[in-house]
């Protein structure tokens, strides 16, 4: 029966595209597309590939009943490993992962989002499986570096079950999002299997009721000052098993925009994660954080970024990640950019350069 309800809902998303956007039902959405490549160097581990590909594609798909009332879902393409629930770990290094390779054959495609929406002028409320809105820096519709995604996916919450409601303020919003992890086939992939879900396994929100949740306040003109963005979250993902631990977190995040003219522009960023019980295993904590300035001058986009990521486990050998990121993108038109992208790091103990060349392809329809 879920098959069959998928399977309604992408035909009907493709069907409906030729409507006009002001008669209903319609369909609207976006396509992402980032594709790459990653040369790495240094002296860490042997067995690290030199090179790796980058290819992925995000898709927003909404079809719009009537004003208020949409179903929406959220497709994903990118490299996952099999077994990809059962195998997860604390540490998942970014840069020097031994899954490196120059081929694409282990792309998956699953739904993160599919669920009922609703919306109007004071409110938007929703069911269904969704992504609870903990931080901004993974979002790729920013349009950040593709290290920034990769750095900001290992605090991500994602592929959860629940509701949410989000009070729209006058110049922000306050979000409840209860949930709890997805474990039905919706879990699986397509193309390349990496495994569903378990009830059984265990890791922090496999409890099958809403007793996680995520509490967010987000918005603009942070204490009257113009331009100053804000995302202030809370999270607590529950357990039903006695030798795990409540999961449970922060985020602070800050943006200013700093307009020079028509087409000049400099933007400071700082996001900062605390995890307490990461995962549910008691005693293990991590803590992210990233600083970046970015400048815009008309096409063309300068930043420099850095991050660190401490993780801290309860039977000691703690280990501490740092990243500095010189990024260069160039935007060829309204829909594609170029953008190089050079990463010194410190990883595991093992010093690393990593070169990043990315094209990227956005498109709202």
């Amino acid at each position: 029966m879920l098959k069959l309800l998928i399977s309604v809902i992408f035909v009907l998303c493709l069907s409906l595209r030729s409507y006009a956007n002001n008669s209903y039902p319609n369909v609207s959405g976006d396509l992402i597309v980032n594709l790459g490549v990653d040369k790495l160097s240094g002296k860490g581990e042997a067995d690290i590939k030199k090179y790796s590909s980058i290819l992925e594609l995000q898709s927003d798909l909404s079809l719009n009943l009537n004003r208020n009332w949409s179903i929406t879902t959220l497709w994903q393409s990118r490299k996952v490993q099999k077994d990809y629930y059962l195998k997860r770990q604390q540490y998942n290094p970014i840069i020097s992962s031994k899954n490196r390779e120059i081929l694409i054959d282990d792309e998956a495609l699953f739904i993160e989002e599919l669920k009922l929406n609703f919306e109007n002028e004071d409110l938007i409320f929703f069911v269904g499986k969704y992504n609870p809105e903990f931080g901004r820096a993974w979002d790729k519709k920013r349009r950040s570096s593709i290290f920034t995604t990769f750095f900001a996916r290992d605090y991500q919450i994602r592929e959860k079950i629940g509701l949410g409601i989000t009070a729209l303020l006058e110049e922000g919003e306050l979000s409840f999002y209860p949930f709890f992890n997805d474990n039905t086939n919706l879990s699986n992939s397509a193309i390349n299997k990496r495994g569903r879900n378990r009830r059984d396994y265990k890791i922090s929100g496999n409890t099958n009721n809403l007793s996680s949740y995520v509490v967010k306040l987000s918005g603009k003109n942070f204490l009257y000052l113009d331009n100053l963005s804000y995302h202030l979250a809370y999270k607590k993902i529950d357990v039903d098993k006695q030798d795990l631990s409540e999961e449970n977190g922060y985020i602070v995040s800050f943006e200013y925009l700093f307009k020079i003219g028509s087409y000049t522009s400099i933007i400071p960023f700082y996001e900062a994660v605390k995890t307490n019980n990461v995962g549910g295993n008691r005693g293990n904590d991590s803590l992210h954080q990233m600083v970046a300035l970015h400048l815009n001058y008309s096409s063309w986009n300068l930043s420099t970024s850095y991050f660190s990521k401490n993780n801290k486990y309860s039977k000691g050998d703690d280990i501490i990640d740092k990243y500095i990121e010189y990024s260069v993108g160039y935007r060829v038109s309204d829909n594609v950019k170029i953008e190089v992208s050079r990463v010194e790091s410190k990883e595991n103990n093992f010093d690393y350069i990593s070169l990043f060349t990315t094209l990227s392809y956005f498109k709202e329809f």
